[in-house]
């Protein structure tokens, strides 16, 4: 997750509220691990997730503040394979910010961006395997239930810009 800015913060919520947990319950009935990594500051990310209920859905939870680099260093993906116990090519990153979508990339982790708030030609531009506008795209649970699908996603589900 990434900080979202002021005068998008209730498109922020809403588009989670209407998107993004479709998605999050799919990976949850699929048994994908999820992680969230953010370089919000550790109090905006906790007020979403408690104001969202989604507490409990994210373990871990990096935070960029408590890491030497935050994105777009690779190191906060990094943080989170190795809490994880995973290796890049069996985890999947959801992206929306320029700094997120070159920090995942830069980890070797396969990167979907999401077109919120940057276009295609931008994210795939630094790294994104292919966008969507959000997470009812179709090509999302086809990419997770094919067989190069990964078994983890570390995943800023609830992004904004940054």
């Amino acid at each position: 997750m990434s900080q979202c800015p002021r005068n998008r913060s209730k498109t922020f919520l809403g588009l989670v509220c209407r998107e993004g947990l479709d998605c999050l319950d799919h990976l949850k009935q699929h048994h994908y691990a999820t992680a969230l990594v953010t370089n919000a500051p550790r109090l905006n990310a906790e007020f979403v997730l408690d104001t969202l209920d989604l507490s409990d859905a994210f373990q871990p939870v990096i935070i960029a503040a408590d890491l030497p680099r935050g994105k777009p260093d690779p190191l906060p993906y990094q943080t989170a394979l190795a809490k994880l116990s995973l290796r890049p090519d069996e985890a999947l990153v959801f992206e929306d910010s320029p700094t997120g979508v070159q920090a995942g990339a830069g980890a070797g982790i396969a990167t979907i961006g999401i077109t919120s708030s940057h276009s295609d030609a931008t994210l795939v531009g630094l790294g994104a395997r292919f966008t969507v506008a959000d997470f009812t795209d179709g090509r999302l649970l086809t990419y997770l239930d094919s067989s190069d699908g990964s078994n983890a996603v570390v995943n800023p589900c609830l992004s904004g810009s940054a």
